[in-house]
């Protein structure tokens, strides 16, 4: 087994144990095996191990008006805990799920 197929193995077991999962409660076991047919075809779409989008046309905006935003300090974190939600931070930023911001607005 090469090192790209053992890195693989655990994410498709995942996969498997949440498909297993979502058929348990289909008690006639042809039903069931016809429905893990289907899911097992669209496997990717279980598959958590990165990060997905969904790519829309609608643009959203949270309308203001006139008011100014909030000023509040930051909630006290250990070093170790900012660690962990920076490293979180720039994972979201490398998948493209957030972007930053200069808004005054913005999370500090």
């Amino acid at each position: 087994m090469t090192s790209t197929e053992s890195e693989l193995k655990p994410q498709a077991n995942e996969v498997n144990a949440v498909i297993d999962k979502l058929t348990k409660h289909i008690t006639n076991n042809q039903d069931r095996l016809d429905f893990l047919d289907i899911l097992h075809q669209f496997r990717h779409t279980f598959d958590t191990s990165t990060a997905t989008q969904a790519h829309v046309t609608i643009h959203h905006t949270i309308p203001t008006a006139d008011a100014r935003p909030t000023s509040v300090r930051p909630f006290y974190k250990t070093p170790q805990q900012r660690e962990v939600l920076h490293k979180e931070v720039e994972k979201l930023l490398h998948d493209n799920v957030i972007r930053g911001s200069t808004s005054p607005w913005a999370s500090p």
